[in-house]
């Protein structure tokens, strides 16, 4: 009896034991590579005498933890939505989360805790570490106030902090799974702001460098913090557990893929040839990560080929063993990771030109047609986006034929041709020229905030993958499908999906981005230039949606209605459009100012075109969605016609089953309170 009472805490200690070690053999990893550079070394500034204390070593140490909480937030809070199924009081629509998901939720609210307290002290030692300071003189003299208003890696520092301090406000209050789920997204967000900042932004090529940074920071943080929650976890029945880690191994594939492909583009942006990958200290660090990521993805295929079977039978130890060894492997990843990115790379573009500076690249030369299309700049983020979101609708599709099911060819062609447009304007030569000329930019502007949406609902993908997509064997378990059941009958979507709301959305964006400085902002930030152009597709998608959707609108609105929403859109447009065109003032002025084009015409006439093609941009797109909503209205008509025709032929052929006509019924209604009026009437004459 003693030994059993003493075993589950000698298995806690264990498994803390491990999670201890782990962080401590990445912090070793990360200060063995960093003193093998150099890097531990204060900066060397001719003529200024730099005394920045313990902060060369504090300073990524206190990456590397903050790295740590990140993943134990994220992890605990994917295993508390993802792995394990929640529980439903009997009458209550609330799904909420079971005591094991409960107990993921509650440590995620610690690691976020400490997660914001961590980055609010690496505000501290990033002050101290950019103007050789000690932190203590750095705190006495109060700069971490200009830090953050000033300086890149203290704004995305604070940013992190904010958003961590909120998932551990949600995290501790939460108990259901939609709690837990919007912690999970908030989560997943606080990851992404240290992307634009360091090496990334630097790069040459920053917009290549900062995308391909977020495709690897997030998969990581996923894959690390799932496998950390699956180990520590101690609880699990049998069957959760199987199910669990069967869940995981398909996420860690699709991880392991993006972060291999995201990390041979960031090495493309920083590393001038392959000679830099054996001759320089980057290289030589960037191989550690790729050695750790090859023996991960061999660990990940044991997982599938041996622990998941073996896990079917009820025997975990190989799991555990496997898994261990992963996690401690991962984790030298991470100390490698951080140490990269504290050592100087190779590839220097800093050329003194203002242009290249503040574009990222140089300044292109004069714009024609055919540089237009040939003289791409991809972003590999909106790249990913865009392969994912045709891949997985073309996989639907093939489903549902295998099946013998039918679906739209045109549905197809319009989803894929929605993706194709939206990829080829932020991609391609538009993309390289939109920050150099605001009518190339409003061209731009146009295409994701009308042509790309319209294609894309017309496509149907919520209908799509409801269609396609299982339902979860387990009712408290959810999956893909009922996961967008939950979304498409969530009173924020049903908020957003409104018609007013949606005309707001669509039409105020076109005056609060250039009329409040939110354009210049998004040319001199990328992450506000992501969020831009997020925000017009997803503008334009949901407005165009409530109007012309494939897919069933949360609130249902009559056909006259969507034709008066359009013309007052097209109103909207036109007068944006006349107001731009007769400005006097030039957006970004100070943008342009630096940018010094020498060729084309002077930024007013260049804004003054772009106005014309706001103004006339649409036209054909209106006409389209017109000629959709009479033709949807034709068809629900012809629906409506067929319907009460085969209630009168029904009647007709059993007269004693009461079919009553609806319509027949509204009349007798109103008919029967016209008498009830006039009764009361004699009754007061009386």
């Amino acid at each position: 009896m003693k030994s059993e009472s003493v075993r589950p805490h000698t298995r806690a200690f264990a498994k803390a034991g491990l999670a201890l070690g782990a962080v401590a053999l990445a912090i070793c990893v990360m200060l063995l590579i960093l003193h093998a550079t150099g890097e531990l070394k204060p900066p060397n500034l001719p003529g200024l005498s730099v005394n920045v204390g313990p902060t060369t070593w504090l300073l990524p140490t206190f990456r590397v933890l903050a790295d740590t909480a990140a993943v134990v937030t994220v992890g605990y809070l994917l295993a508390a939505v993802v792995f394990v199924p929640g529980f439903r009081h009997e009458g209550s629509k609330r799904l909420l989360l079971s005591a094991t998901g409960f107990r993921w939720i509650r440590v995620a609210a610690w690691a976020a805790a400490a997660w914001a307290v961590i980055s609010a002290i690496s505000i501290l030692l990033t002050a101290s570490d950019l103007l050789g300071i000690t932190p203590g003189r750095a705190f006495r003299e109060k700069i971490l106030l200009e830090t953050v208003r000033s300086v890149t890696q203290g704004q995305t520092l604070a940013w992190t902090c904010a958003i961590a301090l909120i998932v551990a406000v949600i995290c501790h209050y939460g108990r259901t799974l939609n709690a837990a789920g919007v912690s999970l997204l908030l989560a997943v967000a606080a990851i992404t702001p240290v992307a634009f900042a360091g090496h990334s932004a630097g790069a040459g090529n920053h917009q290549l460098a900062v995308s391909g940074q977020i495709l690897h920071v997030v998969p990581v943080t996923l894959w690390l913090g799932g496998l950390l929650a699956l180990v520590l976890s101690g609880r699990l029945s049998a069957a959760d557990r199987v199910t669990a880690v069967s869940r995981f191994s398909t996420l860690a594939g699709y991880c392991l893929v993006l972060v291999g492909v995201s990390g041979l583009l960031s090495l493309s942006a920083r590393l001038r040839g392959w000679s830099d990958l054996f001759g320089t200290s980057y290289g030589r660090v960037a191989l550690i990560k790729i050695a750790v990521l090859i023996i991960a993805g061999v660990l990940g295929a044991l997982h599938r080929a041996w622990c998941i079977p073996r896990l079917r039978n009820g025997r975990r130890r190989m799991f555990a063993r496997i898994a261990t060894i992963e996690l401690l492997v991962l984790a030298v990843g991470m100390g490698a990771g951080v140490g990269l990115a504290r050592t100087r790379a190779p590839r220097v573009d800093d050329t003194g030109d203002a242009a290249t500076s503040l574009l990222g690249y140089r300044m292109p030369p004069r714009i024609t047609l055919g540089r237009l299309f040939s003289d791409w700049l991809p972003d590999p983020l909106v790249l990913v986006v865009v392969l994912a979101a045709i891949t997985a609708y073309v996989a639907g599709y093939v489903v549902l034929r295998r099946r013998g099911d039918s679906w739209p060819v045109n549905r197809l062609i319009m989803w894929i041709a929605g993706w194709v447009v939206l990829g080829f304007v932020t991609n391609s030569g538009i993309g390289r020229y939109a920050p150099v000329m605001f009518s190339v930019h409003m061209g731009q502007h146009m295409v994701l905030t009308m042509l790309a949406p319209i294609l894309l609902v017309m496509g149907g993908p919520v209908t799509l993958a409801l269609r396609t997509l299982r339902p979860s064997t387990v009712p408290t378990l959810r999956g893909g499908r009922e996961w967008i059941t939950e979304i498409m009958h969530h009173p924020f979507t049903r908020m957003m999906a409104h018609p007013l709301m949606a005309l707001g959305m669509y039409a105020a964006s076109l005056y609060a981005m250039y009329f409040t400085g939110f354009y210049e902002l998004s040319l001199r930030s990328h992450a506000a230039h992501l969020f831009m152009t997020a925000h017009l597709v997803g503008a334009g998608y949901f407005f165009f949606w409530v109007l012309i959707g494939v897919d069933a609108a949360p609130v249902k609105i009559a056909h006259p209605v969507r034709v008066l929403l359009l013309f007052v859109s097209m109103v909207f447009h036109a007068i944006f459009g006349l107001v731009i065109m007769q400005s006097t003032q030039v957006f970004a002025s100070d943008w342009y100012a630096a940018l010094s084009r020498d060729w084309g015409g002077s930024p007013l006439k260049d804004q003054a075109l772009g106005g014309g093609i706001a103004w006339s941009f649409g036209e054909t797109p209106a006409a389209f969605v017109l000629g959709m909503i009479i033709l949807q209205w034709v068809r629900s008509d012809r629906r409506e016609e067929r319907r009460l025709d085969k209630l009168a032929a029904l009647s007709e052929r059993s007269p004693e089953r009461s079919v009553v006509d609806p319509h027949v019924a509204y009349n007798e209604y109103l008919a029967s309170l016209e008498r009830r009026s006039k009764a009361a009437e004699r009754v007061d004459s009386g």
